[in-house]
């Protein structure tokens, strides 16, 4: 089953910078605003723009993880119930191989049922992962969701499971994957900067769509 981490109390705040929590980013019904955490719009992810999307997130990883070589940075938290960076992008390294799996079941089953399973904290040890190894399984990982995605035909993207008592599409939950990898990378940014770090801003918006989004 879907392995999905909530952030820790408080982690909606706008003043601490940190993300709201990951059941919502990753559970939420669809809506056209865009996400109060982050910024992220998932409905601006269409059928055409998922597979550039999922394929540029180890690019927006490995560019925070930069740091000008200053890695310790990463496992560093700004207080006892905050995430380090290292732990966010563990967590999407994980996010990306679980949701590649429901999307196989989307694909292969009849309506399978896809209920996720919360897990209050960062699995125990991801801090002290090497960072290194963290951002090669994240490209695996995404590498492997792009070519189910890119395999897909047409009418794959409206087949549909079931989650919570609702209808999860397929391009739901591509949508989904998109905007937690996004959330995470600028959850972690702002912890990052919080710890007196300066790393670069990404370039999702421009990386994806330029100056103007396409719709589905």
């Amino acid at each position: 089953m879907e392995m999905l981490r909530r952030s820790p109390p408080g982690g909606s705040s706008q003043q601490k910078g940190t993300p709201d929590t990951a059941v919502q980013v990753a559970m939420a019904p669809p809506s056209e605003e865009p996400c109060s955490g982050c910024g992220f719009c998932r409905e601006d992810v269409g059928t055409g723009d998922a597979a550039v999307a999922l394929s540029l997130l180890p690019h927006w990883w490995r560019q925070l993880f930069g740091l000008n070589g200053d890695r310790d940075l990463l496992r560093r938290r700004v207080g006892s119930e905050s995430w380090s960076a290292l732990e966010h992008g563990a967590h999407v390294r994980d996010m990306l191989h679980a949701k590649a799996n429901r999307l196989e079941r989307i694909q292969d089953g009849d309506r399978p049922q896809i209920d996720d399973v919360v897990i209050d904290a960062p699995r125990a040890g991801d801090n002290d992962r090497d960072a290194e190894v963290v951002l090669h399984v994240l490209g695996r990982n995404s590498v492997r969701f792009v070519k189910l995605v890119v395999d897909m035909p047409p009418e794959a993207w409206w087949q549909t499971g079931r989650r919570e008592g609702r209808e999860v599409s397929a391009l739901e939950l591509v949508r989904e994957a998109v905007h937690d990898g996004v959330h995470h990378l600028r959850g972690a940014r702002a912890q990052l900067v919080l710890l007196g770090a300066t790393p670069v801003r990404d370039d999702v918006g421009e990386d994806i769509w330029g100056r103007c989004p396409i719709a589905t």
